[in-house]
């Protein structure tokens, strides 16, 4: 689409200085307004909406990105990371019941799509994880720790989610002796992660 190639060619060049962005920033809000009202269900055109998303949020602009990602949405429903990055948007509105609408839908699209009930998507300890975090943020301690303990359920190999499990218990929760054993499982995970290792000397030194 002719509207939307010039923009897109500013913003991704990487010799341009940071501050030519911000200098742009009215043409990137005119751009997205005017993409979003000559819509089409054409395939380019959806193209060109995902590639505004993540530049608006960059940029800021939180209504408008919401926009373009719930238009994307409609015409793509089954796209589990669009409703994470609508959750990212919402949140930094403060709209916060839509935006832990928007991450659990994240988790309900991928569990959609299983196989069979015994079999999960690699993704959805990842937006497990999402939505523990979104209700770490917002103080809701045990009901982060049940997504972080439904992420490990999802995929029992997935080393993030016994990590954010473990920052959680450590953290804020207080509770080391099952940071410990967090921290173990980490380890024996990725045994050549040294961010982990460290982690487990630190928990050994308190005794």
């Amino acid at each position: 689409m002719q509207l939307v190639k010039p923009l897109l060619n500013v913003v991704t060049d990487q010799t341009e200085p940071r501050d030519r962005l911000k200098t742009a920033l009215p043409e990137i809000l005119v751009t997205a307004g005017a993409l979003l009202g000559r819509f089409t269900n054409r395939h380019h055109d959806l193209g060109d909406l995902y590639q505004l998303g993540p530049l608006l949020l960059e940029q800021g602009s939180f209504a408008l990105a919401e926009q373009v990602y719930t238009e994307i949405i409609s015409h793509n429903p089954d796209n589990f990371d669009l409703y994470c990055d609508l959750g990212s948007v919402l949140l930094k509105q403060n709209k916060i019941p839509q935006a832990e609408a928007a991450y659990r839908q994240a988790i309900e699209k991928a569990m959609e799509v299983r196989v069979d009930a015994s079999q999960s998507e690699p993704e959805e300890a990842f937006y497990h994880c999402q939505l523990a975090a979104f209700l770490q943020s917002q103080g809701r301690l045990a009901e982060a720790k049940t997504s972080y303990e439904q992420a490990i359920e999802s995929n029992p190999d997935d080393v993030a989610s016994y990590n954010g499990l473990f920052l959680l218990n450590w953290h804020e929760l207080s509770d080391y002796q099952a940071a410990k054993a967090l921290i173990y499982k980490t380890t024996s995970l990725s045994p050549k992660d040294f961010s982990y290792t460290n982690f487990s000397f630190v928990l050994l030194s308190q005794g």
